[in-house]
């Protein structure tokens, strides 16, 4: 996957910003870190759950492994130019919403459902990220601060 594409989606989920913290890139929903780059974005840290880091370090070793520090907690460390792009766009849409608040994924939801997405993944992100409500979820993020 290009790492500026990481970049992209991550910055582009609602109410998602880019922090640098320890000199390196960290992609954060109120504040909370859901991924984290090195700061040439060719490997990062994407917060999942046990099952799916088990699951993603068995199934591809050469791509992902267990995360430095964070992996105790779920998380996963991937080489981000090995990944599958689709693979990976859903693992950092998900990571988004493991951290993000109810509300703000729930307006996510029903802005991708408007837009005919049963939700909102990696694959349609790249397809179809300019029918994505992107100005309803702003609104819930901005109502939350």
């Amino acid at each position: 996957m290009d790492p500026e594409a990481f970049r992209g989606h991550a910055r582009s989920l609602p109410g998602a910003e880019e922090v640098e913290t320890w000199g390196k890139p960290t992609f954060r929903v109120r504040g909370k870190i859901f991924a984290m780059a090195a700061p040439d974005l060719t490997s990062a840290s994407v917060k999942t759950g046990f099952d799916e880091q088990a699951a993603l370090t068995g199934a591809q070793p050469d791509v992902y492994s267990v995360a430095a520090y964070v992996g105790r907690f779920g998380w996963v460390a991937v080489d981000v130019r090995a990944a599958d792009a689709g693979e990976l766009l859903d693992l950092l849409t998900e990571a988004w919403r493991r951290t993000a608040p109810k509300r703000l994924v729930a307006a996510f939801d029903a802005a991708a459902a408007l837009a005919g997405v049963a939700a909102l993944d990696g694959a349609a992100a790249l397809d179809g990220a300019a029918d994505f409500d992107a100005a309803a979820t702003d609104r819930v993020a901005e109502e939350d601060r």
